[in-house]
């Protein structure tokens, strides 16, 4: 059986770290049940950004230790490349085995287009927080995913005259994509729940 320990990004830009012996499922628990941590749970969703296989559960939690002792830099410095700068880590402890093997999916020599054009109705997520979205259909997000792996897809956004740059959010009930509409985007381009918009993206 496989270990891993795990990162994810939460919807308030904010980064969780656990370990698992199922990224799928856990991921699942995360984004829809109440198995979830309560953390993610008033954060979703939330997206896979960064993994690592471990040899056994023993191992995957003290690595999980190791990073929750990362600063955020030094967490997106992993996500981004794999290795913690060595300016940056205060204490060698922290940065041990940080060549340890990244679990990443197996992306097929297909490629797909890189900036699409989507029409779309904003959404609000009805949580402990609100966040508003709109969605992919299932057919466009089934080939970012075959392409892309399964973790975080960074785009660049754009609606109307505003434009910024955020990720895929992967919802797995639904099996499709999600867009965050930032707060100072939706106030620029009066958006509100229902709104229909012409959404250009592009995969960075």
């Amino acid at each position: 059986m496989s270990h891993y320990t795990y990162i994810l990004e939460c919807a308030d830009d904010t980064l969780y770290v656990g370990s698992t012996n199922d990224l799928e499922k856990r991921l699942h628990q995360h984004n829809n049940l109440k198995q979830g941590a309560h953390y993610t749970k008033i954060r979703r969703p939330v997206a896979l950004v960064y993994s690592e296989a471990c040899e056994s559960f023993s191992v995957a939690r003290k690595r999980e230790a190791e990073l929750k002792r990362l600063s955020r830099a030094e967490k997106l410095d992993l996500i981004k490349s794999g290795t913690v700068r060595a300016a940056k880590a205060p204490k060698k402890s922290r940065v041990k085995n940080i060549s340890a093997k990244v679990h990443t999916a197996k992306i097929p020599a297909k490629k797909i287009p890189s900036k699409y054009t989507i029409n779309a109705k904003v959404w609000k997520w009805e949580e402990d927080m609100a966040w508003y979205f709109i969605n992919l259909d299932t057919a466009l997000s089934e080939k970012i995913r075959e392409s892309r792996g399964k973790g975080m897809v960074k785009i660049q956004a754009q609606i109307g005259k505003s434009s910024w740059n955020t990720s895929l959010l992967y919802h797995t009930e639904a099996r499709t994509y999600l867009i965050a509409i930032k707060k100072l985007i939706r106030r620029k381009e009066q958006l509100i729940e229902g709104s229909e918009v012409k959404v250009n993206f592009a995969l960075i």
